[in-house]
């Protein structure tokens, strides 16, 4: 029991957690500016690291600010992605089907994207279980007016390569009463940005706005 006790907490050190720390420094902000950040902040991060599959529920987010520094801590951050499953939406059944339940052109063309990957037959809404592809089934669809859905596991990235993709569009993402044009042509923000730190725990997160 004990070596299995020493096995599970092994496992589980596996599914790292990490800290992570941005640091936009920029020319003066006015008071507004600051309380505006911090708002939208709070807001956008949690928001982002949702839609991008690296947030848990042991996350914690602090957001603080001074006029020439905006900073977004994050504590727990998953070492990587969760895994994600999409269906993908074909034809309709009658399309890709006779009436002899024969498959058609168009379900040639549509799976052979997909180089061999499982099959189903769902509704267009999504609001049923998808089924596997049995003459039944695809009887169903064809009188139901069903559709071709194809099952693929979204690769998972680790969190420092998304973090590389999702931080830009974070920053520029930011909205002010007015905003600046600098030596970096097509970049605005509410003041010129002079550095960045960005940390994931002793690793640096690479990334670029403008030539910064």
């Amino acid at each position: 029991k004990q070596q299995n006790l020493m096995l599970l907490l092994l496992l589980n050190k596996t599914i790292m957690q990490k800290n992570f720390l941005l640091e936009i420094g920029v020319e003066e902000l006015p008071v507004s500016y600051i309380k505006s950040a911090i708002f939208q902040l709070e807001n956008l991060v949690k928001k982002t690291l949702e839609d991008n599959m690296i947030y848990n529920d042991d996350i914690d987010i602090i957001i603080n600010a001074t006029p020439r520094r905006l900073v977004v801590f994050i504590k727990n951050l998953p070492d990587k992605q969760k895994s994600k499953i999409t269906f993908i939406k074909g034809p309709a059944v009658k399309f890709a089907y006779n009436e002899k339940l024969e498959p058609q052109i168009p379900f040639y063309k549509f799976t052979e994207k997909f180089n061999g990957k499982t099959i189903y037959i769902g509704d267009y809404e999504q609001n049923e279980k998808y089924r596997s592809l049995t003459l039944e089934n695809i009887k169903d669809g064809f009188l139901n007016n069903k559709y071709i859905f194809v099952k693929e596991n979204k690769e998972e990235k680790n969190t420092n390569e998304v973090l590389k993709i999702i931080l830009p569009q974070l920053i520029t993402s930011l909205k002010f009463t007015k905003l600046m044009r600098w030596e970096v042509k097509n970049i605005k923000f509410a003041r010129p940005i002079r550095w960045i730190l960005s940390l994931l725990e002793n690793e640096i997160v690479n990334f670029k706005i403008g030539e910064i």
